[in-house]
């Protein structure tokens, strides 16, 4: 379908908002002209279902198509991931233009803990290590899942460390540290050229190479482990792992990964041995 004839989609979000208190529903005394407008023109529902009554992960559910159970925001306070797959990222791998404007609560806005609360283990029992407390493997504890709440942009240290101030097209301009590696040309585009870290996309998820190398080094007693990305044949992005050893277990090195990692980090073929360094490939 050509890009001019596409729909275009506007979401409106009300927070915390009765169905009835709204003109087009029958209140009263309450006059809400623009959504009346809205409903007169449009399919007003008399029975609607939600996710959550609770305003995050409804709204986590809505952006994914995910039950909480699933995407794993249970209540306010536990930020949406970062990895979590949103129908705005389907619409901009589409070709369409996005934009928020206003409140999307995805992430935390204060510095308040999670309203329900792990239940303390029972006698006999014990809590799971940190990257096994959740069901998704991911640092929901990062400075990246902080910054709208008032402890973080409140925080000289912490915005030092992600912003910074830089003059472009004449005027002082404020800029967040993503991390990716950009050059601005003569007519002010900006180019992306890479990254500065060893963050990469893999089927459409970012992975930290660092993190295959600290838990292979982990299982393989400090034994020197590097991971690197290359394109295979059809252009999609693949992960070796260089290991320097004679010989090691791929099995259980295998099983060890599996634990600590998501899926689409896992080794998925055996060890090509180059003399004494043995190369580990990565899908």
């Amino acid at each position: 379908m050509p890009k001019s004839s596409r729909p275009n989609f506007l979401l409106f979000i009300t927070d915390q908002h009765r169905a009835d208190f709204l003109g087009c529903y029958g209140h009263p005394v309450l006059r809400t002209p623009h959504i009346d407008s809205i409903a007169a023109r449009g399919i007003a529902f008399d029975r609607f279902y939600v996710a959550s009554p609770v305003c995050q992960p409804n709204r986590a559910s809505l952006m994914t198509g995910r039950m909480p159970s699933v995407h794993d925001v249970r209540s306010n306070g536990i930020p949406l991931s970062m990895n979590a797959v949103t129908f705005i990222d389907l619409l901009r791998d589409a070709g369409y233009n996005t934009a928020l404007v206003g409140k999307s609560h995805l992430q935390n806005f204060t510095d308040w803990e999670p309203i329900v609360k792990r239940p303390k283990p029972r006698e006999g029992f014990r809590e799971p290590s940190s990257p096994l407390a959740q069901s998704l493997r991911d640092h929901l504890a990062e400075a990246k899942y902080e910054q709208e709440t008032p402890g973080y942009w409140k925080n000289e240290e912490k915005n030092k460390e992600a912003f910074f101030y830089k003059e472009y097209a004449g005027v002082p301009t404020i800029f967040y540290k993503t991390g990716d590696l950009c050059l601005a040309d003569t007519d002010g585009d900006i180019m992306y050229l890479g990254r500065i870290d060893s963050q990469i996309k893999v089927q459409g998820f970012r992975v930290e190479l660092s993190e295959i190398e600290f838990f292979a080094k982990e299982h393989l007693q400090k034994i020197n482990a590097v991971a690197v990305a290359f394109a295979n044949k059809i252009g999609n992005t693949e992960i070796g792992m260089v290991i320097e050893a004679d010989d090691f277990d791929v099995k259980e090195l295998l099983a060890y990964m599996k634990k600590c990692l998501f899926d689409f980090y896992l080794p998925l073929l055996p060890y090509l041995p180059v003399n004494r360094v043995s190369m580990l490939y990565v899908n």
